[in-house]
C-alpha cells in the first residue's frame, strides 16, 4: 500500500512537471535553424535529394505557421470585445457619478483588472506566435539565399533545363511561403497592436478609478452625506438594484471556466498541490497514531486530536485556500463565496478550543460578513444605505455584548490559547469604534462608518483564518518534533521542549506577519506601505567610498538567516532513522553523509549568494585566499587535519552516530559526527568533544560497527568438592533462562582449569550491546542463588603459613639475610 501511494504521488508530480515544461516550451519555442549560417550552394548532384528534404521542411514550416484555433478565436473576438469594453467604459463613467461606496469602487477596479488580465493573456499568445513566425521567416530567408546560389551555380555549370526548372520551382515555393508567413505575421502584429491599445484604455480606466477612490470625496473624514435628520434630495438608487450580485457571480463563473480551459496546467498544478498536501497531512497524522499520546500531556493531546479527528476538514480548508490563491484575479464575489466556505469549514475546528458559550460566535461573525458583503453588490438610496449601516452597527453591538457578558459570567481566568481571550481584550476598542461609527453615520461621515465596519468585520474574519492556520501549522510542526523524539533510537528528550517552543515562536511570528499584511489590505494601505518600503530600502547611503542600500543589507542578513534555518532543517529531517530517506534504502551512514554535505553546501552557497547581493566582487578575495593558504600551511594545520578527518569519517563511515566506541580509556556512544569534531556521550552522562583527527589516528574499538550483538563472559570458580558436571548444568541453565540472551549463537559453558584453590569455569553468551551489563548482573545473581541452593561453595584464595622455631643463640636477622651493620 505504501509503495502504491508513493508511486501515485511520483507520477502526479512527474505529470505536473511535464505539463509545465510543455507549456513553457510552447511559449519559448524557437527553431534551431535560426542560428546564423553562411549560405552555400547545393552541389549539382545533390539537388534532387536536397529538394525532397526542403519540400518536407516546407510542409513542416507551413504547419507551424498555421494559426491555432485559439488565435483564430482571438482574432474573431476583437471586434465584439472592443464593443464590450466601450459599453463597460460608459457604464464605468456613469458608475462614478452614482456616488458608490468604496467597496463598489474596489469591485469595479477588480473587474477591470480581470479585463486587463484577459487582454494580456491574448497579447502573450499573439506575441508567442509572432516570435515563432519570425524564426520561421529567418529560416526561410536562409533557405532562399541558399537556393538562389544553387540556381546560379547550376546555371553557370550548364545543368540540364529540367534540373534548373526543378531548382527554380523550389525557390519560388520558398518565396511564396515566406510571403504568406510574412503576411500572416503582419496581420497578427496589427492585432497585437489593437489589443495593446485596448490594454492602455483599460489601464487608463483603472487609474481613474484608483484616483477616484483616493479622492477627497472618499477621505475618511469627508462628510459624504448630510445629517441624518436632513434627508438628501438625491436618490442614488439605480434600476439595477438587486441584480448586480447575480451578474457578478455569473461573470465570475464564466471567468473561472475560461481560466481553467485556457490554462490546463492550472488544473494539473492544483490537483498535484492537493495530492501533495494530502500525503503530508497523512504523514503528520500518523505521528500521533504510531506513537500514542500520554493522557497527562494535554498540550500534545490537543495537537494530536486536531490532526487525527479533523483531518478531513483541514483538507477541505486547504483546498479552498489553494483555490483562493490560484485564482486571485477573479471577481470579488467569487472571493467572498470562497471566504464564506472557508469560514464554515474551519468553524468546527476552532470551536473545539473555545468554551461552549463562545462557539456560536463564529457563525454570528460569518453572518455579519455576508451582510456586510451584500452592500458591495446592492444599491440603496442615501437614507436606506445609512439605515443599513445602523443595522450592521446594531448587530455588532449585540455580538460584542452577548459574548463578552457570557464570558464574564463564567468567572474564570481566560486560557492563553483561546480566541475568546483576545476578543475580551479587544472588546473596549471594538465598542469604542462602533460608537464612533454610529456618530459618524448620524452626521454624514459615512466613509468613516464604512471603515469601522470593514475593520471590525473583515479583520475578525481574517483573525479567525489566522487562528485556524496557526492551530493547523502548529499541530503539523509539533507532530514532526514529536515523531523525531519518539523514535526507538532516540534515547534523550532533553531538547524536545526547547525545540517545540522555538518552532511555535517562529510560526506565530510568520502568522502574525501574514495577518498584518492582510489587515493592511483590508484598510487599503498595503500598496502605500509597499511603495514606502521600496523607497526606504532602495535609498542609497554613502560612507566614504562605500555605497550601500538598506535593502541590500537586509537581503544579506535575510539570505544568511534562511541558509542557516535550511541547514538546521536538513540536520533535523535528514538522518539515519527518519522516514524521509528510508524509501531509498540507503546504507547505514549515507543519510548522515548527505545531511552533513547538504548543510555545509547550503551555508556555503548562501554566504556566496549573500555577498553577491551586496554587490561584492568575489574576485577581490583572491589575495585573501592566498593569505589563507599561508595561514593553513603554518597555523591552521590542526584545524585542516580535523576537517579532512571529518570528511573521511563521513564518507568512509568507520563510525556512525549511535555506535558504541572505546578509545583512550573513553567508552560511550557517538551522538554526532561533525566536520571538525565529533561528540561522544559517555555512560557517565558526560559529552566529550573529540577532534576528528584523534578518531582517525588512534586505535579505536567500535563495538557496534557491523553488528549490535556482543559476547559477554562470566568467570567463576568452585571448590574442589563440587561436581563439575552439576556446575556446568547450572551455568548453562542460568544463561538460557535469561530473556536477553540470544539463542543463536547458543550460550557456551567451559571448564577452564584446575586452579590453586578452585575449579575454574567460564560462561560465554551473546546479547544485544545495550543489554550487556544488565544481563551480566542478572545472570551472576542467578548463578549465586543456584549455587547456594545446590550447596556449591565458591572458595576464596587460601595460603598455608609454616612457622619455623628458632634455637637459643641464633640471630633471626642473620637467618633471613639481614645485616644491620651494612644497612644505611
Amino acid at each position: 500500500m505504501k509503495s502504491t501511494n508513493k508511486t501515485i504521488l511520483f507520477l502526479l508530480i512527474l505529470l505536473g512537471i511535464v505539463a509545465n515544461i510543455k507549456v513553457y516550451s510552447q511559449e519559448v519555442e524557437v527553431t534551431n535553424d535560426s542560428i546564423k549560417q553562411v549560405p552555400v550552394p547545393v552541389n549539382i548532384v545533390d539537388i534532387i535529394k536536397e529538394i525532397r528534404e526542403v519540400n518536407n521542411d516546407l510542409k513542416l514550416i507551413k504547419k507551424k505557421a498555421k494559426p491555432s484555433k485559439d488565435l483564430i478565436q482571438i482574432d474573431s473576438i476583437y471586434p465584439s470585445y472592443k464593443e464590450f469594453l466601450s459599453k463597460q467604459e460608459a457604464v464605468s463613467r456613469a458608475f462614478v457619478l452614482s456616488n458608490p461606496n468604496r467597496q463598489k469602487i474596489e469591485n469595479q477596479i477588480k473587474k477591470w483588472g480581470v479585463y486587463k488580465e484577459a487582454i494580456s493573456k491574448w497579447e502573450s499568445k499573439i506575441n508567442d506566435y509572432n516570435n515563432k513566425n519570425s524564426a520561421l521567416i529567418h529560416d526561410l530567408n536562409s533557405k532562399i539565399k541558399t537556393w538562389n546560389l544553387t540556381y546560379k551555380n547550376a546555371n553557370e555549370n550548364n545543368a540540364p533545363r529540367e534540373l534548373l526548372g526543378y531548382a527554380q520551382g523550389i525557390r519560388d515555393s520558398l518565396y511564396l511561403a515566406d510571403k504568406a508567413i510574412t503576411r500572416t505575421t503582419t496581420k497578427y502584429l496589427r492585432l497585437q497592436t489593437k489589443f495593446a491599445r485596448l490594454g492602455e484604455i483599460v489601464d487608463e480606466i483603472r487609474s481613474e478609478l484608483q484616483q477616484f477612490k483616493r479622492s477627497k470625496q472618499y477621505h475618511v473624514l469627508h462628510k459624504r452625506h448630510t445629517n441624518i435628520w436632513n434627508p438628501e434630495d438625491r436618490d442614488f438608487k439605480t434600476n439595477d438594484d438587486g441584480k448586480e450580485a447575480l451578474e457578478s457571480y455569473e461573470t465570475a463563473m464564466v471567468d473561472l471556466y475560461r481560466y481553467v480551459i485556457s490554462k490546463p496546467e492550472f488544473l494539473i498544478n492544483y490537483v498535484i498541490t492537493m495530492v501533495v498536501f494530502f500525503f503530508l497531512l497523512r504523514y503528520f497524522r500518523r505521528a500521533f497514531i504510531k506513537y500514542p499520546l500520554e493522557e497527562k500531556n494535554s498540550r500534545l493531546k490537543r495537537f494530536g486530536t486536531l490532526l487525527t479527528q479533523q483531518s478531513t476538514l483541514i483538507l477541505i480548508f486547504a483546498g479552498l485556500a489553494f483555490l483562493r490563491f490560484y485564482i486571485v484575479g477573479n471577481e470579488r464575489i467569487f472571493s467572498d463565496v470562497i471566504n464564506v466556505a472557508m469560514m464554515l469549514t474551519i468553524i468546527p475546528i476552532v470551536k473545539l478550543y473555545e468554551p461552549k458559550f463562545f462557539r456560536s460566535f463564529f457563525y454570528f461573525l460569518t453572518g455579519m460578513y455576508v451582510l456586510d458583503a451584500f452592500k458591495t453588490y446592492a444599491w440603496f438610496s442615501s437614507l436606506d444605505y445609512r439605515l443599513f449601516l445602523f443595522l450592521e452597527f446594531g448587530l455588532l453591538i449585540v455580538l460584542v455584548l452577548r459574548y463578552s457578558s457570557s464570558y464574564l459570567l463564567q468567572n474564570k481566568r481566560p486560557e492563553t490559547r483561546r480566541f475568546s481571550k483576545y476578543f475580551q481584550y479587544l472588546r473596549p476598542a471594538i465598542l469604542s469604534g462602533i460608537l464612533v461609527g454610529i456618530i459618524a453615520n448620524i452626521f454624514g461621515y459615512t466613509n468613516l462608518a464604512d471603515i469601522v465596519l470593514i475593520v471590525s468585520i473583515q479583520s475578525g474574519i481574517v483573525s479567525v483564518f489566522a487562528y485556524a492556520i496557526l492551530l493547523i501549522v502548529e499541530s503539523m510542526a509539533i507532530s514532526v518534533v514529536y515523531r523525531h523524539y519518539e523514535r526507538p533510537l532516540q534515547k534523550t528528550k532533553k531538547n524536545q521542549l526547547v525545540i517545540e517552543k522555538d518552532v511555535l515562536k517562529y510560526i506565530k511570528i510568520i502568522v502574525v506577519t501574514i495577518w498584518a499584511v492582510l489587515f493592511l489590505g483590508i484598510i487599503d494601505r498595503l500598496e502605500d506601505f509597499i511603495d514606502y518600503l521600496e523607497l526606504f530600502l532602495s535609498e542609497t547611503y554613502t560612507i566614504g567610498s562605500i555605497s550601500f542600500t538598506l535593502g541590500a543589507i537586509f537581503s544579506f542578513f535575510l539570505v544568511l538567516f534562511i541558509s542557516y534555518t535550511l541547514s538546521k532543517l536538513v540536520s533535523f529531517f535528514v538522518n539515519e532513522d527518519n522516514e524521509i530517506l528510508k524509501v531509498f534504502n540507503f546504507s547505514k551512514g549515507v543519510p548522515t553523509a548527505i545531511s552533513v554535505v547538504s548543510r555545509y553546501a547550503i551555508i556555503g552557497f548562501g554566504f556566496i549568494f549573500a555577498l553577491s547581493i551586496l554587490g561584492i566582487d568575489l574576485s577581490t578575495f583572491n589575495l585573501m585566499a592566498g593569505a589563507l593558504g599561508l595561514g593553513i600551511g603554518f597555523g591552521l594545520q590542526t584545524i585542516i587535519s580535523n576537517f579532512v578527518s571529518g570528511l573521511i569519517l563521513i564518507f568512509e563511515r568507520p563510525i556512525l552516530p549511535g555506535d558504541s566506541v572505546e578509545f583512550n580509556d573513553l567508552w560511550g556512544t557517538v551522538t554526532k559526527i561533525g566536520i571538525r569534531a565529533s561528540v561522544v556521550n559517555t555512560y557517565d552522562g558526560a559529552e566529550v568533544i573529540v577532534p576528528n583527527n584523534n578518531l582517525i589516528t588512534n586505535d579505536l574499538i567500535n563495538w557496534t560497527h557491523s553488528s549490535k550483538i556482543r559476547r559477554m563472559q562470566i568467570n567463576i570458580g568452585t571448590s574442589y568438592s563440587s561436581d563439575p558436571n552439576r556446575v556446568l548444568e547450572i551455568l548453562s541453565n542460568a544463561a538460557k533462562k535469561h530473556s536477553a540472551v540470544l539463542k543463536d549463537p547458543e550460550p557456551q559453558v567451559l571448564f577452564m582449569e584446575f586452579g590453586e584453590s578452585s575449579l575454574n569455569f567460564s560462561l560465554r553468551y551473546w546479547v544485544y550491546f545495550e543489554d550487556g551489563f544488565a544481563s551480566k548482573s542478572d545472570i551472576s545473581i542467578a548463578i549465586y542463588n543456584a549455587f547456594k541452593e545446590a550447596q556449591i561453595e565458591i572458595p576464596f584464595p587460601q595460603r598455608d603459613l609454616h612457622i619455623k622455631s628458632i634455637t637459643k643463640g641464633e640471630n633471626p636477622t642473620t637467618e633471613i639475610g639481614f645485616n644491620p651493620s651494612t644497612d644505611d
